[in-house]
């Protein structure tokens, strides 16, 4: 069970999670221009997980700074959370995700099942904003599910299980996180560009 006080470092290496920047793989890379023609900065906005492997955007942190950077926990605990659902159902998590199912778009209910679980994680422990929450299944999701709907789902369950909307402690990121960072260069990759200062927003 993915928690706030998760030894993140840990999880990784007994479940064999590894993190590796989108540029670095071919598959992202095409995902990137796939959506680029929606207009949808997938590379530099979006964090990703396939099976047990985590892609963060080109705009994100250095492998250095994955280990030491609090902020971006909430997203690492919410992609943590897809890996778990991977973990029941192996492949058929990931092509129920892709296809929605029943519909790809708005009745897409398995992406919106999967995504509600990990975003109410955050709504519950990080003071993330249903509000905020909904417009991001809606806009970046397919339009996964009708949003009167999310919102009235997302309010429920918050209602019905009380907790803190912030972290009690915040242990940040282990250093030895840095071991799971892969590096997969994509047959013929361009250089990547230098990444951001570390203030930079990152999710």
């Amino acid at each position: 069970m993915i928690t706030p006080g998760l030894d993140i470092a840990a999880y990784c290496q007994q479940h064999r999670v590894k993190f590796v920047r989108k540029d670095r793989s071919c598959m992202m890379r095409f995902f990137g221009w796939m959506f680029g023609l929606f207009g949808f900065d997938f590379m530099r906005t979006a964090w990703t997980t396939i099976g047990r492997t985590v892609y963060f955007p080109i705009s994100g942190p250095r492998r250095e700074w994955i280990a030491i950077l609090p902020s971006i926990r909430p997203t690492i605990e919410h992609e943590l959370i897809h890996v778990e659902q991977y973990r029941k159902l192996w492949h058929m998590h990931s092509l129920l995700y892709v296809i929605g199912f029943p519909l790809p778009f708005l009745f897409a209910w398995y992406r919106w099942r999967s995504e509600r679980e990990a975003y109410l994680h955050q709504i519950r422990h990080y003071g993330y904003s249903v509000t905020a929450v909904v417009d991001t299944l809606w806009y970046t999701y397919g339009w996964c599910w009708p949003r009167s709907r999310m919102l009235r789902w997302f309010y429920q369950m918050s209602e019905f299980r009380k907790m803190s909307t912030t972290s009690s402690s915040d242990p940040g990121l282990e250093p030895s996180l840095t071991d799971f960072v892969t590096e997969e260069p994509a047959f013929g990759a361009p250089t990547p560009p230098p990444d951001p200062p570390p203030s930079q927003r990152v999710s």
